[in-house]
């Protein structure tokens, strides 16, 4: 949908074998810097 320098809005619709809507999510993402998770 929408993506800048720092965020992103995404529209996911999720549609059966016939083709019809059963699911609508909404997401957003934020970049930061830097490690977000440590070694395993």
């Amino acid at each position: 949908r929408h993506q800048g320098k720092q965020t992103g809005v995404y529209d996911i619709e999720i549609v059966n074998q016939q083709q019809k809507t059963v699911a609508l999510f909404r997401g957003k993402s934020h970049r930061i810097g830097g490690t977000i998770t440590g070694e395993a």
